[in-house]
């Protein structure tokens, strides 16, 4: 069964359409993590966590729960290769679609992390 997987999940990282959008949602997700790690301000305070151009701030809490961004970015890149992995055998049409899904959320993500940086942060 392993081996299986193993051997499936190989023959899929050599098709382009897979492993681009793979390693671009992995590097974007490791950016989120420096960013928020390198910029954000550890304190005792309750911090901005969401910015929204019509309201402003609409959610505040505790600097930890700013990891839930990269956290979600990461767990969408777990699901989509999941759902890759048991698609591709029956459905090939849907690998380009879910490969660029967790690249678009990594990116969603990563906007909104800068937004909420040089709004609040810098």
């Amino acid at each position: 069964m392993m081996n299986n997987f193993s051997e499936q999940f190989m023959k899929l990282f050599r098709l382009p359409l897979f492993y681009v959008p793979f390693i671009f949602s992995l590097l974007l997700n490791l950016l989120i993590w420096l960013m928020i790690i390198l910029r954000m301000p550890v304190t005792s305070s309750w911090i901005p966590l969401h910015y929204n151009a019509h309201l402003g701030i609409d959610w505040i809490g505790p600097w930890i729960l700013i990891f839930i961004y990269p956290g979600i970015g990461l767990l969408a890149i777990i699901v989509n290769t999941i759902l890759i992995y048991y698609l591709s055998r029956q459905e090939p049409v849907f690998l380009p679609l879910l490969s660029f899904i967790s690249l678009l959320v990594q990116l969603i993500i990563l906007t909104g992390i800068i937004v909420l940086l040089i709004k609040y942060f810098v």
